[in-house]
């Protein structure tokens, strides 16, 4: 079961849903919820003139980009303090400055999920759909990530994307054990070629919560098509509250993050995206 939670707090759409995600999630198992504030000063510190994904700073400029990003996660953690004693959490703060990669990834390993928004930006300027910090945070961390849109849906049904490869059915079992299947109605995914192959990849996944007792049904989509855009087609055509992603893909998992499926995975959802790796 699932003890304890980080969550990235950030002053943008996606880092308040984050935050709420965080809290509502730690009340329902009982966990404890852990607030990292993250003031990326490398990307705020890139000579004038070099070339960056992130924006270059006079000094000037720079001093006060740096003191109203301050005073945003200070408004930020403030709030995450007030959220978590209304609903009588035990809660920590982590206040992080400089490079903030290697001390998250450090910080992750002392929890069981890592929640943050998709438009998470440590010091430079982020819009929705440039998730450089959500893949750079994949690649880092060592725990499964829990990825929140802008706008938290209400609905209550989860889709499970499922090809049958080890990643991908590793991602079910930690969503299952954790106890974040629990209370919700559970639909399989899954994008075959040929029907009958789908079938017998989503029965495995079927057979597997039917032994935790998890409510679920399978739907099998017969395509050539890329399962990036099936699987969020099956996302906007039914009310889901959450997305569960392994190793999905023809390629796998590993090569789709780091391309454009990045994007429509992380980026675009409009559920949150329980990703492991």
């Amino acid at each position: 079961m699932l003890k304890s939670v980080l969550v990235l707090i950030d002053k943008t759409p996606g880092g308040e849903a984050a935050q709420r995600l965080a809290v509502d999630v730690a009340k329902q198992q009982g966990a404890m919820v852990t607030a990292v504030s993250a003031l990326d000063l490398d990307a705020l510190t890139v000579p004038v003139g070099f070339f960056s994904e992130t924006l270059a700073y006079s000094d000037i400029d720079r001093d006060q980009v740096v003191a109203a990003r301050r005073g945003d996660l200070g408004e930020v953690r403030d709030a995450f303090i007030k959220r978590c004693e209304k609903a009588k959490l035990d809660y920590d703060v982590i206040e992080s400055e400089g490079s903030v990669y290697a001390e998250l990834a450090r910080a992750a390993m002392s929890h069981d999920l890592v929640v943050l928004g998709n438009d998470l930006k440590f010091g430079q300027i982020a819009m929705r759909g440039d998730v450089s910090a959500v893949g750079l945070l994949l690649k880092h961390v060592s725990r499964p990530l829990l990825v929140a849109p802008p706008k938290l849906p209400t609905a209550t049904d989860v889709v499970i994307a499922f090809d049958g490869s080890a990643p991908c059915a590793r991602a079910l079992q930690i969503f299952v054990l954790l106890g974040l299947a629990q209370g919700w109605t559970n639909r399989i995914v899954t994008v075959a070629k040929k029907r009958s192959l789908g079938e017998a990849i989503a029965r495995d996944a079927t057979q597997f919560l039917d032994r935790h007792g998890i409510r679920n049904s399978a739907h099998v989509v017969e395509s050539n098509d890329s399962p990036t855009d099936v699987i969020l087609n099956e996302v906007r055509r039914h009310e889901t509250g959450m997305l569960v992603m392994g190793a999905y893909g023809h390629r796998g998992w590993r090569e789709v993050i780091l391309g454009s499926s990045t994007n429509a995975l992380l980026g675009y959802a409009d559920v949150p995206v329980f990703v492991d790796h």
